[in-house]
C-alpha cells in the first residue's frame, strides 16, 4: 500500500513546474526593447565633438607649400623644350638602318636542294617538296614537273607567291 500512494504525489509536482516556466519567457523579452534606445543616444554625442578640431589644423599647413611649388616649375619647362628637338634627328638615322637589314636576310634563306619557281617574280625562291605539289595541282593541272624544276603558267604568278607564304 506504501508504494501505491508514492508514485501518486510525484505525479501532481510535475504539472505545477511546466506552468512556472511560461511566465518567466514573457518577462525577458519586454526588457530587451528598453536597452536599445539608451544605446543610440550616447553615439550622437561624440562625433559631432571630433569634426571641429580637425578642420582647423589642416587650412594653415596647405597654404605655405603652395606658394613654394610654383616658382620651381616654371625653370624646368624652358629645359625641356631644347631636349626634345635633339631626340628627332637620331630616331630618323635608326628607321634607315632596320630597312638594308631585312634585304640582306631573304637572300640568304635560298636552299639549293629545293626545287626553283621559273616564270615567278623571283625564280631564286623556293618552293615545299615535290610530292605536296603534285598533290596541289593534281586537278586543276596548273603546273607540269620535270624532275627538280617546277614550271609555272604566268598568269598564276600570285598563286606562286601564296604558296611560298609572300604577299600577292
Amino acid at each position: 500500500m506504501f508504494l501505491l500512494i508514492r508514485e501518486k504525489k510525484k505525479k501532481k509536482k510535475k504539472k505545477k513546474k511546466k506552468k512556472k516556466k511560461k511566465k518567466k519567457k514573457k518577462k525577458k523579452k519586454k526588457k530587451k526593447k528598453k536597452k536599445k534606445k539608451k544605446k543610440k543616444k550616447k553615439k550622437k554625442k561624440k562625433k559631432k565633438k571630433k569634426k571641429k578640431k580637425k578642420k582647423k589644423k589642416k587650412k594653415k599647413k596647405k597654404k605655405k607649400k603652395k606658394k613654394k611649388k610654383k616658382k620651381k616649375k616654371k625653370k624646368k619647362k624652358k629645359k625641356k623644350k631644347k631636349k626634345k628637338k635633339k631626340k628627332k634627328k637620331k630616331k630618323k638615322k635608326k628607321k634607315k638602318k632596320k630597312k638594308k637589314r631585312k634585304k640582306k636576310r631573304k637572300k640568304k634563306k635560298r636552299d639549293p636542294s629545293l626545287p626553283e619557281i621559273h616564270g615567278a617574280a623571283d625564280p631564286q625562291a623556293a618552293l615545299p617538296a615535290e610530292a605536296y605539289l603534285v598533290g596541289l595541282f593534281e586537278d586543276t593541272n596548273l603546273c607540269a614537273i620535270h624532275a627538280k624544276r617546277v614550271t609555272i603558267m604566268p598568269k598564276d604568278i600570285q598563286l606562286a607567291r601564296r604558296i611560298r607564304g609572300e604577299r600577292a
